[in-house]
């Protein structure tokens, strides 16, 4: 019994990065519902997808034996797809974040004019 807590546990800690992006994420798109946090929040949503359903769906389709290993490599195989485009947007998300909050430096920085006091 105690064999497979331990291996329940440390199967759910690969869910916990997942869990805290797409928390991050929510709480995100609940200040600011723009372009990046809306790309953000779906790219958190899919991951936490992605790895609910390979760390608890998939599993039970291999014990079960009602799929054959071509069809558990073909639902991994979408699974990698979803998942890769879940990634695209979070990065596109991330990269907007990231120009929009550089951009505002750049513009408060020449806001000021040279000074020649020395």
């Amino acid at each position: 019994m105690s064999e497979l807590l331990k291996t329940v546990f440390f199967s759910l800690t690969s869910i916990v990065t997942p869990l805290a992006m797409f928390i991050a994420t929510c709480i995100y798109i609940s200040k600011k519902i723009k372009t990046d946090s809306i790309l953000l929040f779906l790219g958190a949503l899919v991951g936490l997808i992605v790895s609910t359903v390979s760390l608890v769906i998939i599993p039970y389709f291999m014990r079960s034996g009602s799929y054959s290993s071509l069809e558990i490599q073909q639902i991994y195989m979408a699974i990698g797809i979803v998942s890769f485009f879940g990634g695209i947007c979070f990065v596109i998300g991330f990269f907007i974040l990231i120009m929009d909050a550089t951009k505002g430096k750049r513009a408060n920085q020449n806001d000021f004019p040279d000074s020649n006091i020395l």
